[in-house]
């Protein structure tokens, strides 16, 4: 439970990486696949979302996903651990139907205005290590509406820049920062947590877009 109650003392602290990118000038996290992240865009802007929809972004970054959702006819909410995140998001003039705020993805409290019709989680995912992953995931379905659809970009597999550190046993890297599923393991996570996919999107060799309901 302590992971939970504060990540930052189990997984890698962003805060320090937000911290020196606003120091060099930057906007955002650097995307770890960007063909994803182009998908999700063009998803935001062409998705035929129900009128007053609510839409929550965990682990939101310099918020440009939530920016560009926020430009429909909707409620968007998008939160970070890291505090200069959600600054450098707020920093880009948000327009009044979307909140940037600081919150922790993995217990899920504090969000302003559960449930949700939408929750994306776009590269978060293969940050959370082993059973915390599952916990992650019946966080997602308790926030969600009935009808609601959970959007998950991960990496799945071990991508070549990353097999010198990966670890065979515990599939998780020498930083701890990285939990390296296979398509194998996320399906059963999912079917755990009482979730299915309606929709599965392999954007390359090592990442996929997953939609999800309530089983």
């Amino acid at each position: 439970m302590a992971k939970r109650k504060d990540i930052r003392k189990f997984y890698y602290d962003h805060e320090p990486f937000y911290a020196t990118i606003k120091g060099e000038g930057g906007t955002g996290w650097p995307i770890v696949c960007q063909k994803s992240q182009n998908y999700l865009i063009k998803w935001a802007q062409t998705e035929d979302f129900p009128k007053d929809s609510r839409v929550l972004e965990v682990g939101c970054g310099g918020g440009e996903l939530a920016l560009e959702l926020a430009k429909r006819d909707i409620i968007v909410e998008a939160c970070d651990l890291s505090d200069t995140a959600v600054q450098l998001a707020i920093a880009k003039d948000p327009s009044p139907n979307l909140t940037f705020f600081t919150g922790n993805a993995m217990t899920h409290r504090g969000f302003p205005n559960p449930p949700y019709d939408y929750i994306i989680a776009n590269q978060f995912l293969q940050g959370i290590i082993g059973g915390d992953r599952v916990f992650f995931l019946k966080r997602m379905r308790e926030n969600m509406t009935p009808a609601g659809i959970a959007i998950i970009a991960t990496m799945l597999g071990v991508p070549p820049e990353y097999e010198e550190e990966f670890n065979p046993t515990t599939r998780v890297n020498s930083a701890n920062t990285i939990f390296f599923a296979t398509l194998e393991m996320f399906a059963h996570e999912v079917a755990v947590s009482n979730l299915r996919a309606i929709k599965h999107i392999k954007v390359d060799d090592y990442f996929r877009i997953f939609f999800l309901v309530r089983s």
